[in-house]
């Protein structure tokens, strides 16, 4: 894995120490958590998406692929 260095605000930095003392982990590991809860996130609105097409347009699919 790769280290990144980025710069936040004194008041986000606190924040985050907070948050991460409360669920017992580092910040680091803290912040990798919300990376990997995002990255779910957008994981899970592709997928619906794509349901949501094939759902919508599965009949013009099986007819496209029916030529």
């Amino acid at each position: 894995m790769r280290q990144l260095n980025i710069r936040v605000p004194e008041t986000v930095l606190e924040r985050m120490k907070i948050r991460a003392a409360e669920r017992r982990q580092t910040v680091q590991d803290y912040v990798t958590t919300l990376i990997v809860c995002d990255l779910d996130a957008e994981r899970a609105a592709a997928a619906s998406f794509v349901a949501g097409v094939l759902e919508r347009d599965g009949a013009w699919l099986d007819e496209l692929e029916a030529r």
